[in-house]
């Protein structure tokens, strides 16, 4: 696959969503700069959720052979926000459903309703929004498309029912919870505990905490890898 120019590449900077879920990310750095590239390169996989991810070949395959699988109880990023009804049709366009590729789906998340989405999105980063966020179609390649872009959680004041099973099937966390936020601000989740605080502005809010068994399916990456590891029968 063709690198990016050499001006752009290298650990002065993070790779963008994009280059992230193509592959497109020129790793080949001066010896004398290998170690911050490995810390680069460590942040990514850790924070980047692979439990879906299938067998790629290349440079895309290497990328993301090695991303760890679990999900932590414990999240933080900076908001992303958006209104109410949010829906699947501008989650992922249906003119991309002709692949259920993760990194593919990525590529385009959110492209319809925020072309700048993927320039923005760091690893850890949140999706906040109002009400019936993921609403029109059932397709579970929407929360897939927000997850392997980076996003650790959507928060909304509440969810389309399918979309919402959908996100717990493949280890995606997604609370309800009304609270004042604005793009950019820094926040930390705990799903264990039910809250969220805001630590821009210093609030903090409670919701409900997940129950033991989707504690577990998050933990595992998802539903089949819950069950594939006997965390759930």
């Amino acid at each position: 696959m063709k690198a990016l120019p050499e001006r752009e590449t290298g650990a002065g900077r993070e790779p963008t969503a994009r280059e992230r879920c193509t592959g497109e990310f020129d790793d080949t750095l001066p010896e004398s700069r290998t170690d911050g590239y490995e810390v680069c390169r460590l942040r990514i996989r850790s924070q980047t959720c692979g439990s879906l991810v299938p067998s790629l070949s290349g440079t895309t395959r290497n990328r993301f052979s090695t991303i760890e699988r679990s999900v932590s109880m414990q999240l933080s990023g900076h908001a992303l926000c958006y209104g109410d009804n949010v829906d699947t049709d501008v989650i992922i366009p249906a003119r991309y459903l002709n692949t259920s590729n993760p990194q593919e789906l990525a590529a385009h998340c959110m492209e319809d309703i925020d072309p700048d989405f993927l320039a923005k999105v760091k690893p850890g980063d949140v999706i906040v929004a109002g009400s019936n966020f993921g609403c029109g179609s059932s397709r579970e390649h929407a929360p897939l498309a927000i997850k392997t872009a980076g996003i650790s959680c959507v928060v909304a004041k509440s969810f389309a029912r399918i979309f919402y099973r959908n996100a717990i099937n493949i280890g995606l966390p997604i609370i309800v919870c009304d609270g004042d936020f604005h793009n950019g601000d820094a926040l930390e989740i705990d799903l264990t505990t039910g809250t969220l605080t805001n630590n821009t502005t210093g609030e903090s809010y409670p919701f409900p905490p997940f129950p033991e068994f989707l504690q577990k399916i998050i933990e595992a990456g998802g539903l089949m890898n819950a069950m594939a590891g006997g965390s759930i029968a």
